[in-house]
């Protein structure tokens, strides 16, 4: 009995042991994640895919956690790959702990690594946070609430601030950014030290070049009045900027600048996107002056752009007959291809008489990658009208790319009277075409 009694108390202190050793393996699997689990992290990152699989599960146990006191330990460090997720880890619980930390961390210069693509570059963490909360990553920071926006207010402008006194354009520019869409009232401030009435004459060029940056941001009047004046500049840079910021529903007004940037600028990206804007803001009236320039062209950026111009706003009437010219021997064929696709534009609807008609004209007579362009826009369109004509072409055999062709049309279309070449190309050289030729010539005969 006295041996039973012993076995039972033996079994009854294992069991006493087993469950406090189970209940600390419990407690330390649900213990939540330190922000040391950070150390396996090179790099700050606002997209989960740059981060490992195994490092990104603790990431997430770390930002998942809701432990406050990690989160401020976090951001107390001197690593600024802590402070960065310490500060994520905080939006998410805490919007009135994120704000007090806020300006530290608007404001730190502390150099940081940031992956956005394949490639890591540097930033520093003040940037890095402007950046943050422009995306937004929900993962990373949750749902943002107005009251903190509300409470860094101030900070942001001071950040603001910060970066002009450092000359810092690209920060600047991303404050800006960010403060068009969650802080209103530092928009205004800055926008009300913006002078547009002063003579841009005695403005230094790095003020023009950040004035021709934020443009889409300024109110309406004082934006037109610094547009017009930064169209008067030789920069590239600002005249680029200052292009991008033209909206269709700008003054037709602006066409007698715009002309002047089309005729005298040096540069082809601010050329053709003077062009754009120009017709995008005169529309139909813009043909004329097009048309013009299109004739002294001889950039071939420049005149395909200006070709493709013409097929946005131009008309059979206005168009075709002039848009025919660029078909003639002395241009590329890329350059007549561009103005097949404006001449599509302006006659599919109105006249696709005329239209067929060209189509027919390139692939007899013309030939090589315009004819190419032909054939495949019946194919693409499920046009077999012209059936007869294109056979005809098909059958010059000149270059695989044609035969290709021509089985792709006779396959597309079903087209018995095409048996012919397909006994041609069932002997072909070239194996592909051999074989794809006799697949289809069974495929037709059943």
């Amino acid at each position: 009995m006295k041996v039973i009694k012993n076995v039972t108390l033996f079994f009854a202190v294992i069991l006493m042991f087993s469950a406090f050793f189970i209940n600390i393996i419990i407690a330390n699997a649900v213990e939540k994640p330190d922000y040391l689990v950070l150390d396996e992290l090179e790099c700050i990152t606002f997209d989960e895919k740059y981060v490992g699989d195994d490092v990104l599960l603790y990431l997430k146990k770390f930002l998942g956690s809701s432990n406050s006191s990690a989160y401020i330990k976090a951001v107390g460090s001197i690593n600024p790959v802590y402070q960065f997720y310490g500060f994520c880890g905080l939006m998410r619980i805490n919007s009135k702990s994120a704000a007090s930390v806020f300006k530290n961390m608007i404001l730190s210069e502390s150099p940081v690594k940031l992956k956005k693509s394949e490639k890591i570059t540097y930033s520093t963490i003040g940037k890095a946070i402007t950046e943050l909360l422009t995306i937004s990553p929900s993962w990373l920071i949750g749902t943002t609430n107005e009251t903190f926006y509300k409470e860094t207010e101030n900070f942001m402008y001071s950040a603001f601030n910060k970066a002009k006194e450092r000359n810092d354009s690209d920060h600047k520019a991303a404050i800006l950014k960010l403060s068009t869409l969650h802080y209103k009232n530092v928009v205004a401030k800055i926008h009300s030290e913006i002078d547009v009435d002063e003579d841009f004459a005695k403005k230094t060029p790095e003020d023009k070049l950040e004035i021709s940056k934020i443009l889409s941001t300024l109110p309406k009047d004082k934006r037109d009045k610094a547009l017009i004046k930064l169209l008067r500049e030789a920069d590239s840079q600002i005249l680029t900027n200052a292009l991008k910021s033209i909206k269709e529903d700008d003054s037709a007004n602006l066409g007698e600048s715009l002309q002047n940037i089309m005729n005298s600028s040096k540069s082809l990206e601010v050329k053709n996107l003077a062009i754009e804007k120009y017709a995008l803001i005169r529309k139909k009236d813009s043909i004329p002056v097009i048309q013009s320039m299109s004739k002294k062209e001889k950039n071939a950026s420049v005149l395909s752009n200006l070709l493709t111009q013409i097929g946005k706003y131009g008309s059979k009437e206005n168009s075709y007959e002039f848009l025919k010219l660029f078909l003639s021997p002395q241009y590329s064929d890329d350059i007549k291809i561009e103005s097949l696709k404006a001449i599509i534009k302006v006659t599919y609807d109105t006249s696709p008489n005329d239209m067929f008609k060209t189509m027919l004209f390139i692939i007899n007579n013309v030939g090589g990658k315009p004819a190419i362009f032909a054939i495949n826009f019946y194919i693409e369109n499920n046009i077999s009208y012209n059936s007869n004509q294109i056979l005809n072409r098909l059958r010059k055999y000149e270059n695989d790319e044609m035969k290709t062709l021509a089985l792709k049309y006779i396959n597309r279309f079903a087209i018995k009277d095409g048996a012919d070449i397909l006994e041609k190309l069932k002997t072909d050289a070239n194996e592909a075409i051999r074989l794809e030729a006799a697949k289809l010539y069974e495929k037709l005969a059943n």
